[in-house]
């Protein structure tokens, strides 16, 4: 766990953004500073679990990284300056682990987890995002700023394959 805790250091310039977005936004709540990169208190040597500065979470599979924001999925869709923080902090962990792409998916869907439980591979959850929710959009740095300004059906089934 060691090892990996010094890794993700390398990701604290990206992460901590998220908790100084959150501190802009609700300044009320604003934290002191962003919490280290640390076991989650709850993990097993078996299934690894990392938390983070911005509220970040890391699950460790066999063949996938598992990376959860706090943020809720229809304020990542919608609100631009909360989805560039997450994106650079996403990629900046998609780096450090060496991987060529995201899936970018709600918590709701549960194949990013079946992905850790189930040992999958990153194109076998591609495969299965595919074959339930239909194909990825187009890259979510390119969602128009009125694509989800309003509820829209469904928009919780919307997932993404970002490049790295």
């Amino acid at each position: 766990m060691g090892a990996a805790v010094a890794l993700l250091a390398q990701t604290q310039p990206a992460t901590t953004a998220i908790d100084s977005y959150w501190d802009s936004v609700n300044p009320l709540e604003s934290k002191s500073e962003s919490e280290p990169w640390r076991a989650a208190p709850h993990h097993k040597p078996e299934e690894p679990v990392l938390l983070g500065p911005g509220g970040l979470y890391v699950g460790f599979g066999l063949h996938v990284v598992l990376i959860e924001a706090c943020a809720r999925w229809s304020g990542f869709l919608t609100i631009e300056p909360l989805r560039n923080v997450h994106l650079a902090a996403f990629r900046s962990l998609g780096r450090v682990f060496r991987s060529t792409r995201l899936l970018l998916l709600p918590d709701a869907m549960d194949e990013g987890y079946d992905a850790i439980t189930e040992a999958l591979s990153q194109e076998e959850c591609a495969a299965r995002l595919q074959k339930k929710y239909g194909p990825p959009q187009a890259s979510v740095t390119a969602i128009p700023s009125n694509a989800f300004t309003a509820p829209i059906p469904g928009s919780h089934l919307v997932w993404f394959i970002e490049q790295l």
